[in-house]
């Protein structure tokens, strides 16, 4: 409850631009990434941290910081989520890192065409909009 609560907090700080970095270089990006995990923490703890994490890399100075932590391939298996809030929100994510041309190929190389495809196909527009 506690963590949820926590990581409640963190994505609704990570919606304001001045605090997109503080989160990543003060400790919390760490935390909040071990959270996607939808099978170890739960739908909502997952879909808040795939939030969280979609916000955060908004400001490109944090896009390294995050690729650097090897969320991505989290976020890709989180593609795959029963849970159409998490896999809006994983799409979110890889969507905003990708807008980089520097992360283009290295999200492709991860496996993401494939499960975005899947994402987009489905009849969801949200889902659809972010894949």
């Amino acid at each position: 409850k506690v963590q949820r609560d926590i990581l409640t907090a963190l994505t609704t700080l990570s919606f304001l631009d001045r605090n997109k970095s503080p989160i990543c270089m003060n400790g919390a990006l760490t935390p909040i990434i071990d959270c996607i995990d939808e099978s170890q923490n739960g739908t909502t703890a997952s879909k808040l941290a795939c939030s969280a994490i979609a916000n955060l890399i908004e400001a490109t100075d944090n896009m390294q910081t995050i690729f650097n932590h090897g969320c991505i391939p989290l976020l890709i298996s989180a593609l795959e989520s029963e849970s159409e809030s998490v896999r809006r929100e994983s799409a979110r994510a890889i969507g905003n890192l990708a807008v980089s041309i520097e992360y283009c190929d290295r999200i492709l190389e991860l496996g993401a065409s494939r499960r975005l495809m899947s994402c987009f196909q489905r009849r969801n527009s949200e889902c659809q909009r972010f894949a």
